[in-house]
């Protein structure tokens, strides 16, 4: 096996790993999850849009066969909105910095907030507009966490990411394939 296919296999057994447990430990506050953090990260450094896509629907499936779901419509557009942050990898493999992680975590955060609690409103509350406040107004105590797992997981990822570059010998840094070894990379290793 390459060691560029290695590094990827090993970064995608993380997210996925990460994105599963930080699901199913119960260990933190409802929505304070790694999925959409692990989205974001993995449309910036795979190659393949199909395989940072892997990560967040492998992560899902596999947490969700442990937890359960709910009615189709909505876990359809849980996992589209979990999926969404790979959308971001033009413009973090562009010119990676902080600001552009942070708007992919927190567009991330108001998307999912947005999006899933629109398809919620016809399962769970009436179909008026009464209803549809009432969807939103009762999730958003739930928004700061997500919004909060959001950020902290994008740090996480990232942060690990930019020490792995600065810390690494220049020579195992040479696959620009595997880590983008641009001006992206530059910037998040100083701001380390």
């Amino acid at each position: 096996m390459k060691r560029a296919t290695a590094i990827e296999a090993v970064v995608f057994c993380v997210l996925v790993a990460v994105g599963v447990l930080s699901r199913v430990t119960f260990l933190t506050p409802p929505n304070f999850h790694a999925v959409a953090a692990a989205a974001l990260f993995a449309g910036f450094f795979f190659r393949s849009g199909v395989v940072a896509l892997a990560v967040p629907t492998v992560s899902m499936m596999i947490s969700d066969a442990m937890i359960g779901g709910h009615a189709p419509l909505v876990m359809a557009t849980v996992y589209a909105a979990l999926a969404a942050p790979v959308a971001w990898r033009v413009l973090l493999q562009k010119k990676l910095t902080v600001t552009r992680v942070g708007l992919g975590a927190v567009s991330a955060s108001v998307l999912f907030f947005v999006t899933t609690n629109l398809a919620a409103w016809p399962t769970l509350y009436p179909l008026t507009t009464a209803g549809l406040a009432h969807a939103y107004t009762a999730a958003i105590p739930f928004f700061q966490w997500t919004l909060a797992g959001d950020l902290c997981y994008s740090a996480l990822f990232f942060g690990t990411y930019a020490l792995a570059v600065k810390l690494a010998p220049a020579r195992m840094m040479q696959p620009a394939a595997v880590l983008p070894l641009s001006q992206a990379t530059a910037d998040v290793a100083a701001a380390v």
